[in-house]
């Protein structure tokens, strides 16, 4: 099937002053298992993703870096590159396959 993704996905500190950090990011649970990304299994209705370099291990929160997740200058922007291993028995239409919470806090 095709898989439609974004492929201009940011986080963006719109301030005039103080940076900003993502603290956290939360995958959960959506129509799809959230799996490992580094050792996915293929298992049916199973979805992994890795989120700038930063892989599943299961639904919950993510172990991030601070190297893939630097802080956000103002006026400045972080890309979020994400790659997604998904396995599926049959066609879903119009379906979440999980969800993606960040967390964001100010650096100062």
């Amino acid at each position: 099937g095709e898989v439609l993704v974004a492929n201009n996905a940011k986080i963006t500190n719109n301030a005039k002053t103080g940076s900003v950090q993502v603290t956290g990011v939360l995958v959960e649970d959506g129509s799809l298992t959230v799996s490992d990304y580094e050792d996915f299994d293929g298992d049916d209705n199973t979805i992994a993703l890795s989120i700038n370099s930063c892989g599943t291990k299961g639904a919950g929160e993510l172990a991030i870096s601070e190297d893939y997740f630097p802080d956000i200058e103002p006026g400045k922007s972080l890309p979020i590159h994400y790659h997604a291993k998904v396995a599926v028995s049959q066609t879903m239409k119009d379906a979440t396959a999980a969800t993606v919470i960040f967390t964001i806090a100010s650096v100062d």
